[in-house]
């Protein structure tokens, strides 16, 4: 079959297959490098695999990128029309945080911030609040999880509520002023504050970093309080659970690792309560959008947080078939790549 009845006989027609692509990509931020990329590989995949002539090869490429890449991409050019793809992207990524949250005990946070920035960006939310609207969300998801999981540490007697109502007042006002100060920042810098606090916790998690027992008693209540207020801080701006400092923090007071673990998850409960409580009542130039009260985008809220409580269940049925250190280190290099894409794009 010769090259030109073999590019007729599959319906080859380069320029739409094209159209498609970069239509997709343009909704997608214009992003043309991972594309290009993708291109490329299957180009020279398919000239090594052909291994003739070099117009027959590029034919084949053509009627694979039609008849299956191209496919796919119509599907969810179609999608996005049908205004589809969002709704399943957010349901995903509710599985997804709620998957991983179980697998490797890691706040959802991480990824659902992130997740929501780019799923909003794809549903044209204006730019100057969208990075807000991401946190704020994202803030709510946790009174959902951290509610399941507060019930379920307490029943087994994890929670040292001691150590609780002693750095509760710290953490109470760290979300507060976190809140505050995120509805003063540009949605541009908090992307950049984001992606470097994903970098820190991308870093320590492919170094393994594990703190040291350094006392058997806790320290003054000054020390506390101001542990607390940093805890808050951080996710009052960031939209996620306390853990990157709570646990070691922790650990460094002698707590057993079933203490640490339940009662680093009991911080999560009142501060997605008060942070959320702060960021409903924020107000922002588009508050009158369908689906917003304050910064918090309720149809995103009410699909994803059911999905995550999914996923949680699925995570810690898969934690006993799945090797912890290669699933640590996946996600470790996953956040990396999320982290330099937030800060470089």
């Amino acid at each position: 079959m010769t090259n030109t009845s073999l590019a007729s006989f599959f319906n080859v027609r380069w320029t739409e297959t094209v159209k498609y692509y970069f239509s997709l990509s343009n909704w997608l931020e214009g992003r043309h490098c991972c594309q290009f990329a993708l291109c490329t590989i299957l180009q020279l995949s398919v000239h090594r695999l052909i291994g003739i002539n070099h117009s027959l090869g590029e034919a084949c490429f053509e009627n694979l990128c039609h008849n299956t890449f191209g496919l796919l991409l119509e599907t969810g050019y179609f999608l996005m029309i049908m205004g589809i793809l969002p709704w399943v992207l957010l349901a995903i990524l509710g599985l997804a945080a709620g998957t991983t949250a179980g697998l490797l005990g890691i706040g959802g946070g991480m990824l659902v911030v992130p997740g929501l920035f780019y799923i909003f960006n794809l549903m044209d939310f204006p730019p100057d609040f969208v990075m807000h609207s991401a946190i704020a969300t994202s803030m709510s998801i946790m009174t959902f999880t951290a509610t399941a999981s507060i019930v379920a540490h307490h029943s087994k007697g994890d929670v040292q509520w001691g150590v609780f109502w002693k750095i509760i007042p710290g953490i109470l006002l760290g979300v507060l002023l976190g809140a505050l100060l995120d509805h003063t920042l540009s949605s541009a810098l908090l992307k950049i504050i984001f992606g470097l606090f994903l970098l820190l916790i991308s870093v320590k998690l492919l170094l393994d970093f594990k703190p040291q027992v350094q006392s058997e008693s806790l320290p003054r209540l000054a020390i506390i309080n101001a542990v607390g207020l940093g805890i808050g801080f951080k996710s009052g701006l960031l939209g996620v659970g306390g853990g990157a400092i709570s646990v070691p923090f922790l650990i460094y007071c002698g707590l057993p690792m079933y203490e640490v673990v339940g009662t680093s998850s009991s911080f999560s409960l009142p501060i997605s309560i008060l942070g959320t409580l702060a960021f409903l009542l924020s107000s922002h130039g588009d508050s009158f959008l369908p689906g917003f009260i304050g910064y918090i985008y309720w149809p995103a809220l009410l699909l994803i947080a059911p999905f995550t409580i999914l996923g949680a269940f699925l995570g810690t049925s898969l934690s006993h078939l799945i090797s912890g250190e290669k699933l640590r280190m996946a996600f470790a290099l996953f956040l990396l790549f999320i982290s330099l894409n937030m800060l470089l794009t």
